[in-house]
């Protein structure tokens, strides 16, 4: 995950990696985001996102419901303005 001119990109690797927490250390979703967040040294600032990009198909998301849990994860973590599909 990174930012690029107000657009938070979250990436394939992103979503695994919270997947991981949860399965492997039953580390909710926002609490694996956050801590993906720290340790890629990301700040996010009020204000500072216009759009949030979300890969097309989330990793491991054949099951509708986790897929909508990680979103709400992300969007609680940094706050939702827009999505973006990648």
């Amino acid at each position: 995950m990174y930012m690029n001119d107000g657009r938070f990109i979250v990436e394939d690797k992103d979503i695994s990696a919270i997947w991981c927490y949860r399965d492997r250390d039953g580390i909710h979703f926002e609490d694996g985001f956050r801590f993906e967040m720290q340790l890629q040294d990301i700040v996010i600032y009020p204000g500072s996102i216009q759009a949030v990009e979300l890969p097309h198909e989330l990793a491991f998301s054949s099951d509708e419901g986790i897929e909508e849990s990680i979103r709400l994860a992300i969007y609680q973590s940094i706050g939702f303005i827009k999505e973006e599909i990648i």
